[in-house]
């Protein structure tokens, strides 16, 4: 007997989140320039984050956004929260952000990207830890082999 097709699996409907407020930490930052451009602000229900509210202020008016504010006001203002700090700073921010950020959709778009005077490279840090050797395997019990070179793992 012929094996009988299943269905096609129906996509995934996305969420609907028009009239959603957008919020971009970091958004005045090299990072956050393609957030606060793209897509997200085609509605222009976004508001951009900055460690300067002065500097979202500014940012949002001249791309006619919704309003600039502090990260810390657009971590509590956002419907949905996109995080576009640099690296370096961005476990401070998060840490920072915390009780504003709980209960929120976050999308981190954070990545290891280290920027350079040429282009943007793969970050790739420093080993700090040499790689163990395998050890030998345990015998079974009952083996001819001696147990004296396994040791369990702990």
């Amino acid at each position: 007997m012929a094996p009988t097709a299943s269905p096609p699996t129906p996509p995934i409907a996305a969420p609907d989140v028009t009239g959603q407020v957008v919020g971009i930490l970091g958004g005045t930052g090299p990072q956050g320039w393609g957030w606060r451009t793209g897509s997200p602000a085609r509605d222009k229900q976004v508001i951009i984050g900055s460690r300067s509210a002065e500097r979202a202020g500014k940012a949002a008016e001249e791309l006619g956004l919704l309003q600039g504010l502090s990260n810390a006001e657009t971590a509590r203002a956002g419907d949905i929260v996109i995080v576009a700090v640099p690296w370096e700073g961005h476990g401070a921010v998060l840490e920072e952000l915390r009780d504003d950020l709980a209960g929120e959709l976050v999308i981190d778009s954070v990545n290891l990207w280290a920027s350079t005077r040429r282009a943007p490279t793969p970050f790739v840090p420093r080993r700090t830890a040499r790689p163990s050797r395998p050890r030998p395997s345990c015998p079974t019990p009952g083996s001819p082999r001696p147990s004296t070179t396994c040791r369990p793992y702990r």
